[in-house]
């Protein structure tokens, strides 16, 4: 009778599967495959780990997704590592007068996190309204109550989706006064400040801007708190001011809830439309077959494709994939160069012309289920910058050698097979 009831089940999971879901043929077929050869098992394993409905639905219910439009009067600033980006980055918290909008992935409750928050909580205590999002895996070891000097001046912090579930929140943006705002690779804690046992020293990358694309962040962080804290709040401080900047930016957001392929098409644009170079940054290179195969294509036909990666490994489940398919582009003509340290940058630049700065990895969970942001910046001045901190990077690396790949072993197979049903 059970064993009846869990085929039912399947049966209308299945058909879900097809008419809503979006997912490619094999992906339908193996989660067919599990769903009638492991019933009951089978169903709890869809539910949390390969529909996205529960998801997407609940959101949709809750706020309707912006449309961001791009922006022309901005400036633009890049900042390589922790080291320049934290004291600017604390000088325009204590210049705060209205809000302080923050999204991460991972708030520790260590020194550093404990650092940041009296930084917060003084601006709180000034009369600045500040607001915290994180999510609830990435920031699994801070509770609540850790906010709670912040909280008790006027300030608010909340967890995004505590329970089991494959769809991380993983966006990186700090928003002050609507006006300017932070974008890129960082986290808050002691191991992103060469605080980690093996990860050491560790590399960011983020863009600060001042203009009108700090709006159209600050209309991504409020749709996030519609959909996770209150449906029906409000901007209380929507004040636009004119802007002097010249610098072209295009703020892109994905996500389960909302544009799930936007950043993944553009990215996806900006490969297949490489007319000369593209520069890739990401600590892992587990990309889906589109844009795997997009890059074997441009370094065939004459582009220079060179992706910087950690030099350190990102661990032993995911090590093999990267280096399996940095020797795939090896192979196609692709320069491959390994940072010495842990690098956690995600960039892109195109052509010298167009670079992107943001939260997304060159990985197939982050482009296709996680939440993610990406600033777009299209400035020559910026680029030129960028330029500039890749070719320092790029002096101290050294080049991925195809001998030393780890070879995948029946585990790690394992995990591939399961990354393939995501």
């Amino acid at each position: 009778m059970i064993k009846r009831v869990f085929l039912a089940i399947d049966l209308v999971l299945f058909f879900q599967m097809v008419l809503y879901e979006k997912m490619n043929g094999a992906q339908t077929l193996m989660w067919a495959l599990i769903l009638l050869f492991l019933p009951g098992i089978g169903t709890v394993l869809y539910i949390f780990f390969g529909s996205s409905l529960p998801t997407r639905w609940g959101r949709s219910r809750k706020a309707h997704a912006p449309v961001l439009t791009t922006t022309m009067d901005n400036n633009a600033t890049l900042y390589a590592g922790w080291e320049t980006t934290r004291p600017q980055l604390l000088q325009d918290i204590e210049k705060a007068q209205y809000s302080i909008h923050m999204s991460f992935y991972s708030f520790a409750d260590d020194e550093e996190g404990k650092q940041w928050l009296n930084a917060l909580c003084d601006a709180a205590q000034r009369g600045v309204k500040v607001r915290i999002l994180c999510d609830a895996f990435g920031s699994l070891h801070t509770s609540i109550r850790f906010f709670r000097p912040l909280i008790e001046k006027g300030g608010e912090a909340h967890k995004i989706r505590a329970w089991p579930t494959q769809y991380r929140y993983h966006r990186k943006m700090i928003i002050i006064d609507g006006e300017t705002a932070w974008m890129g690779s960082m986290n808050i804690g002691n191991k992103y400040i060469d605080g980690h046992p093996v990860k050491t020293p560790w590399r960011d990358t983020q863009v600060r801007i001042q203009g009108s694309a700090a709006k159209e962040m600050e209309k991504m962080f409020w749709y996030d708190w519609r959909c996770a804290v209150e449906p029906h709040a409000q901007n209380d401080h929507d004040i636009s001011a004119e802007h002097t900047g010249h610098t072209k930016v295009s703020i892109l957001y994905s996500g389960a809830g909302a544009h799930p392929d936007e950043i993944h098409n553009t990215w996806l644009d900006l490969i297949n439309g490489a007319q000369k170079s593209l520069i890739l940054q990401s600590p892992y290179l587990v990309p889906d077959d589109a844009l795997l195969a997009a890059l074997q294509s441009a370094a065939r036909r004459g582009v220079q494709v060179t992706v910087m990666l950690p030099g350190i490994s990102s661990g032993p489940h995911i090590q093999p994939f990267t280096d399996e398919n940095a020797v795939s582009l090896t192979n196609c003509g692709a320069n491959i160069l390994l940072y010495p340290g842990y690098l956690h940058a995600k960039t892109l630049c195109q052509d010298e012309a167009i670079a992107c700065i943001g939260s997304v990895n060159l990985d197939v969970r982050s482009m296709k289920l996680d939440e993610e942001n990406c600033a777009m910046i299209e400035d020559s001045l910026f680029v030129r910058q960028f330029m500039k901190q890749f070719q320092n990077d790029a002096e101290i690396c050294a080049l991925f050698d195809p001998k030393k790949a780890q070879k995948n072993t029946f585990g790690t197979r394992m995990i591939r097979f399961l990354y393939a049903l995501v």
